[in-house]
């Protein structure tokens, strides 16, 4: 009885197999009309997805135009909404920023937690969400150009795998960045110019600057060192912009100011999060003492 059985299920195995290649056979003549369907299947679905994402987030398309510009009104960060919506965030400060040919290039300073580098994460998702068709969360109308590519250095590169320092790490996307960008590239840089003396970084930062500028490159750097304050208030090409804190409170309120410049606020922000007031109250001796001419005589 078990051997016939098992003859039975190797005759099953093999008509099974005769049907598969009989259906293949005839699915082969029809290629292309179900690679048509598949095709259009795909973007149905996407239509569907990009809808819902859409209505999730109270989106809405904005303004595509044919030259490298940016225009943020009142805009989100994907994210920032979902955990608002989840109940495990505060609501979201929204961001307005424009870049174009009058302003092509921000320079952010201002405390850290203030909300920089969510800035540039809001502004490469929102222009890289426009360009694959997708509508933006924003309360005003938004206006997205033409980009030909966004490059973007955000982060500690460094890698103990490839022995890069976390300056190390910089130099290599800066390289990349110098490689690839040109008229028509959108870049934002987090903290140019870190990872070394800061005098040097700043140095540095201020060459990458100027290079980017000669090419007309558009886009957004935030930084702590103090030299880029004073080389961006002498550059046209370059304008200030800083995130409001609010000392009172010891708070940051996450608004993007245009024309202002920032502080980091470290020992603020180091007490701010415990760290020992003896500590801080020393730091801030120190500070004072480096502030103040030295008597070299």
């Amino acid at each position: 009885m078990k051997n016939r059985a098992e003859a039975l299920s190797g005759q099953q195995e093999v008509e099974i197999q005769a049907l598969l290649r009989e259906v293949t056979e005839f699915l082969r003549g029809h290629l292309a009309v179900l690679g048509r369907m598949l095709d259009a299947l795909t973007w149905i679905d996407l239509a569907l997805a990009a809808g819902k994402l859409s209505a999730q987030f109270n989106a809405h398309a904005p303004q595509m135009v044919d030259v490298p510009r940016i225009q943020l009104d009142r805009a989100y960060h994907p994210a920032l909404l979902l955990q608002f919506a989840g109940g495990q965030g505060p609501r979201p400060v929204p961001l307005s920023v424009t870049l174009d040919a009058h302003q092509p290039m921000l320079i952010i300073t201002g405390p850290n937690t203030g909300g920089k580098t969510v800035v540039l994460k809001t502004v490469g998702l929102l222009v890289t969400m426009a360009h694959c068709g997708l509508h933006i969360p924003a309360d005003g109308d938004c206006i997205i150009g033409d980009f030909s590519r966004v490059i973007v250095d955000i982060g500690d590169p460094q890698s103990f795998y490839h022995h890069l320092s976390t300056f190390a790490g910089h130099v290599e996307a800066l390289k990349r960045i110098l490689r690839d960008a040109g008229r028509g590239t959108l870049v934002l840089l987090d903290e140019l110019g870190t990872g070394t003396d800061p005098e040097e970084g700043a140095a540095l930062a201020m060459a990458v600057l100027d290079e980017l500028a000669a090419r007309h490159v558009q886009g957004i750097v935030t930084t702590h060192l103090a030299p880029l304050k004073a080389f961006a208030a002498h550059h046209d090409w370059l304008t200030n912009a800083s995130m409001a804190f609010d000392e009172a409170r010891l708070q940051p309120t996450y608004q993007l100011q245009i024309g202002t410049t920032g502080r980091s606020l470290g020992l603020v922000i180091a007490r701010k999060n415990g760290l020992p007031q003896e500590v801080v109250e020393r730091a801030q001796a120190y500070l004072r003492r480096m502030a103040t001419p030295q008597d070299s005589g």
